[in-house]
């Protein structure tokens, strides 16, 4: 039987460690408590001043994580709060594994950021039980993300284009893909020519192959 120390290593989430595993008896979902490295300072999420000693912490909080042995897995955690001089007051602490005020890790939501390049947004949200809006705006946002990131030095041989909603109303997406590589690298509002113009012009030709 794993011990708690095999699963926190399991958890990977840095600092923090599994302190109780409960199993929702109607539902069957995991809830993992967890509680910070007492050994460890905390970052200031304001500034990233480093502090040995908390002022306090927050409510519990529950966010969902990725699922674990075919079950929802809910992660339940206390953030710190650090008097930080440099900033002239009471301020959280920074976890780089979930954001403020999110409902899911951020590798969860990365996760369904995934999931919804290969599915329609609806079945994604009918899989997951994860609202379409949350969907649609995790799906941008991603898709953003990987588009600033993306090297330009890498000449695309064969390019994909698709079309996706952005917004209630008839709003329009256009998305890119490296059909090689299989991955998205770039996302220009609108799906008229001229819009789609617009992305190969801020790639140039030497960039994409046509």
């Amino acid at each position: 039987m794993c011990d708690d120390k095999t699963i926190t290593e399991l958890l990977g989430i840095q600092g923090w460690n599994v302190k109780n595993i409960e199993v929702d008896d109607l539902n069957g979902n995991l809830k993992v408590q967890l509680e910070r490295d007492s050994g460890l300072s905390c970052e200031c999420a304001s500034c990233g001043q480093l502090h040995m000693l908390v002022y306090d912490h927050y409510p519990s909080r529950i966010v969902e994580d990725l699922s674990a042995w075919g079950r929802k897995t809910y992660l339940e955690f206390s953030q710190a709060r650090v008097f930080c001089s440099a900033c002239g007051g009471i301020q959280a602490e920074k976890l780089d594994w979930v954001e403020p005020y999110q409902h899911q890790t951020i590798r969860y939501q990365r996760y369904l950021a995934t999931l919804c390049d290969f599915m329609p947004v609806a079945d994604v949200a009918e899989l997951t039980g994860i609202s379409k809006d949350t969907l649609y705006r995790l799906d941008k946002r991603y898709l953003k993300e990987r588009h600033d990131n993306y090297s330009k030095e890498h000449k695309v041989s064969y390019l994909g284009i698709d079309e996706i909603s952005i917004k209630k109303g008839h709003k329009y997406a256009a998305v890119f893909y490296d059909l090689e590589r299989g991955e998205v690298i770039g996302l220009q509002q609108g799906r008229r020519r001229v819009d789609a113009s617009r992305f190969f012009r801020r790639w140039g030709k030497t960039t994409v192959k046509m």
